[in-house]
């Protein structure tokens, strides 16, 4: 073949694995000419090295410039994503007498504007114990409840849906108790104003009794984003 330089060379426009490119092996040691396929360029080339160091990158590159690597995160959205397990106290609420409500209300972790705004709909899994007494008593009235709250960041609490309720009227016996597990679900679809400023979600319990007592204690309430 007559020497020629490579850009005087025919152009070939439609590659294939096996095809051949010349390659320096060891350029900042002991450099050698090789030949490698383009088989083996694509398949040993790590994508570390192709971008930023990060290999959960997919890479894109418009032939101009360097690379650009975006993370899998960044465009991979769960369909569903847990945000917080709570299995605290803080709003367990009793009540021994008086009928009158003892609410009792606990903020959740907030939610950043970067999550959120991933996802279309919040919602709370509220799982607790409900324990209405009246034992030694008749004519006694207990009560419980749980509700859950939303609001944008920045902004005031509404209900997402309304209070649930458990009750234990005794007008017969003096030895009617109620203690029962409570689940309630509630679904809320996000507003633009909650995925531009993110979210924060309070959980709540209320008792109420007449005489002996109520109480209700969150077992887990679970905190989950939808697509």
């Amino acid at each position: 073949m007559v020497d020629a330089k490579i850009t005087e060379l025919v152009e070939l426009t439609d590659p294939v694995a096996a095809d051949v490119l010349a390659i320096v092996d060891d350029p900042s040691g002991t450099p050698v000419t090789k030949k490698v396929t383009l088989a083996n360029v694509r398949d040993n080339i790590a994508v570390s090295e192709l971008a930023d160091g990060t290999q959960n990158n997919i890479i894109s590159w418009d032939g101009t410039g360097a690379p650009v690597a975006t993370t899998v995160s960044a465009i991979y959205t769960p369909a569903t994503q847990v945000q917080e397990v709570y299995t605290g106290s803080g709003f367990n609420s009793s009540a021994t007498s008086g009928g009158t409500w003892n609410d009792v209300g606990h903020e959740l972790t907030a939610i950043p504007a970067a999550t959120v705004a991933k996802y279309n709909y919040a919602k709370i899994t509220m799982n607790v114990n409900i324990d209405l007494l009246s034992t030694g008593q008749v004519s006694s009235w207990t009560q419980a409840r749980i509700k859950a709250q939303i609001k944008e960041t920045g902004g005031s609490y509404a209900d997402m849906a309304g209070w649930k309720y458990w009750q234990n009227q005794d007008g017969l016996t003096d030895t009617d108790n109620t203690k029962a597990g409570g689940t309630l679900v509630y679904y809320t679809e996000l507003t633009a104003g909650m995925k531009s400023n993110g979210i924060q979600i309070q959980a709540w319990s209320g008792s109420w009794a007449t005489k002996v007592s109520a109480s209700v204690s969150n077992i887990q309430t679970i905190v989950e984003l939808l697509v």
